[in-house]
């Protein structure tokens, strides 16, 4: 379950529903592959998805982007 807080500032971030997901998973330490297990998708799917946060907030990776979303929040 993810917090209202987090989607509320990863929504003013303009991110969509999967990728506040996948961006919350890996923030909380999931692997790629278990991400990917957990929501029945590739793990390529995970990887593109987070790619994706990482540029839409400008940062290196989606572990930055998710510590960036809890600053903002």
């Amino acid at each position: 379950m993810i917090p209202k807080k987090f989607q509320r500032a990863a929504r003013a971030k303009k991110l969509t529903p999967r990728q506040i997901e996948i961006c919350y998973l890996i923030g909380i330490g999931k692997a790629w592959k278990e991400i990917a297990d957990d929501l029945a998708i590739s793990p390529w799917t995970v990887k593109f998805h987070a790619r994706c946060v990482a540029q839409k907030l400008g940062v290196w990776n989606c572990v930055s982007a998710f510590a960036r979303i809890l600053n903002f929040g």
